[in-house]
């Protein structure tokens, strides 16, 4: 009988933005990474779902900022990787 389990690197438990976001890094380093969640995927049901939000770059501390603008480099990053947007 053949043995047809897998084995994975990670696995990442809620594919919302944080868990999306994990299990893409994690993938991206070579890891061999399972994503699940308790629906669908692009369902309308999370808090991260639609198009629209508000994102600001303007903190008292240039820290923050910085992040802002280097998040907003690698969700570009990401969308042009899978091909989604």
């Amino acid at each position: 009988m053949e043995n047809t389990s897998k084995i994975f690197d990670v696995i990442v438990i809620g594919a919302g933005v944080m868990g999306s976001s994990t299990a893409y890094q994690t993938a991206m380093r070579g890891l061999n990474t399972l994503l699940l969640d308790q629906f669908d995927f692009l369902h309308h049901r999370g808090s991260s779902h639609g198009e629209s939000r508000t994102i600001r770059a303007t903190y008292p501390e240039d820290y923050y900022s910085n992040m802002v603008l280097e998040s907003s480099r690698l969700w570009e990053k990401a969308e042009a990787d899978i091909g989604y947007k």
